[in-house]
């Protein structure tokens, strides 16, 4: 059976992603719980939580790789109730966790923006938007100008879920700017770059204002499938680079 030890996974995964490079991201990335030594199987999902670790467990997996993991800024300060539940599954099972935030955000190649910039076929494609001391965002330009509804039912179709314009402000639009997740503070970004659309995965009250006033149009698209393109990347790179099973695990929360 091919196997691969996991200090060769993480070390791959922690030089592919160059976490260390993110000091102030407050996920404490990389390996956040240390399971078996041996990876026969890896599990890939978006977010650290109980069903997640639970199929991990009932497929046999050894590894689970997250974007959203346990540990966060000083970490975890007490292991009872839903923190015990959680990581007794992890423990009980032998079941290592290895979390990859604004690494996997920011990654030029198998990170989320970089690869929803590509389905949406942009030129001149530059990295944006500092967050925790780096750029985490992409832009670039549409192939020709393009309403914002023609826009908001491409990403409907390539998420295969509902989007929403949240302010139609510039139609029609080109210059389109990338935030996964809960990036719609890339507003003002936008506007001094001059780019026409924010496309973000969580928008706040505020932000409708905020766009509507910098004449910057926002679509929010849901913070889980946004974050879901460089997990399914990693994903297939681990899989082409090791041999071993890996299995993308679907747990949406609709938001």
């Amino acid at each position: 059976m091919t196997q691969v030890t996991r200090t060769e996974l993480v070390e791959y995964l922690d030089d592919v992603f160059r976490i260390n490079d993110v000091a102030d991201d407050p996920s404490n990335n990389g390996l956040q719980v240390e399971g078996g030594n041996d990876v026969k199987k890896a599990l890939f999902g978006v977010d650290a939580c109980a069903e997640l670790f639970q199929y991990a467990a009932d497929i046999s997996a050894d590894f689970i790789f997250v974007h959203h993991g346990l540990s966060w800024g000083s970490g975890i300060r007490y292991f009872t109730g839903m923190t015990a539940s959680r990581l007794r599954l992890l423990m009980e099972n032998d079941i290592s966790l290895y979390a990859c935030h604004l690494p996997l955000d920011r990654h030029a190649q198998h990170g989320h923006n970089a690869l929803i910039a590509e389905d949406l076929a942009l030129h001149n494609v530059s990295s944006f938007f500092e967050h925790s001391g780096v750029n985490i965002g992409r832009c670039g330009t549409l192939p020709h100008p393009t309403e914002v509804t023609a826009l908001n039912e491409t990403l409907e179709n390539l998420f295969s879920a509902p989007c929403r314009i949240i302010c139609d402000a510039a139609t029609p639009v080109q210059r389109v700017g990338i935030v996964s997740g809960g990036g719609a503070d890339a507003l003002e970004t936008c506007a001094h770059e001059g780019l026409d659309c924010l496309v973000t995965g969580e928008v706040h009250h505020k932000h409708y204002y905020i766009s509507r006033e910098l004449g910057v149009s926002l679509i929010s698209a849901g913070h889980y499938i946004t974050e879901v393109p460089g997990i399914e990347q990693t994903r297939q790179l681990v899989e082409n680079k090791f041999g071993i099973p890996c299995v993308f695990q679907d747990v949406p929360s609709g938001l």
